[in-house]
């Protein structure tokens, strides 16, 4: 039995408006950021295509340490993954970090409190790079499937060192 394209599109557009976000994320971001008690929140996007089990919100702010830009992922009601578990995400994303035998960017605080923004959320670096959407998949439309061979190649020579560098990580 087929699906249609209508049930494979992310479950989550968004739980709260941007101003809700910016209200509740700012003063939380001042406090648990190093050198940013003078931060603001300058943007906020919202990548279309993907998210599937975190809702994720990308920032642009600024202050005294300068302009950065974050993601925060946010744990969502609604997912399509039973291992969803924040924690484990955010941990995961701690123990590359640290290692750096996988790209990965560095995680700056978790929050489990759902006061703050309503759900579970953790804040990291946004690293540069172009990410494989989940709608439409990657692998019928956009820019890997129209890709040279050559580039597919590299993209996969990648992804091979990745999961080796995975498996050579240890839990800490």
């Amino acid at each position: 039995m087929s699906q249609s394209a209508e049930t494979l599109t992310p479950i989550n557009h968004g739980l709260r408006s941007d101003a809700e976000v910016v209200a509740a994320l700012q003063p939380w971001l001042r406090r648990n950021l190093a050198d940013s008690s003078k931060l603001n929140i300058d943007s906020i996007r919202r990548p279309e295509g993907s998210a599937v089990t975190n809702e994720t919100i990308l920032h642009d702010v600024s202050g005294t340490a300068g302009p950065r830009q974050l993601v925060v992922r946010v744990e969502s009601p609604d997912y399509w993954y039973l291992e969803r578990e924040m924690p484990i995400h955010y941990q995961l994303y701690k123990v590359f970090q640290d290692q750096h035998l996988v790209p990965t960017p560095r995680v700056f605080g978790i929050e489990e409190d759902l006061q703050v923004l309503g759900e579970r959320f953790f804040v990291m670096e946004r690293r540069p790079g172009i990410s494989l959407p989940d709608v439409p998949n990657y692998n019928q439309s956009g820019w890997l499937a129209e890709a040279s061979p050559a580039q597919r190649d590299l993209v996969w020579l990648r992804s091979v060192e990745g999961l080796a560098g995975f498996h050579r990580a240890s839990a800490g």
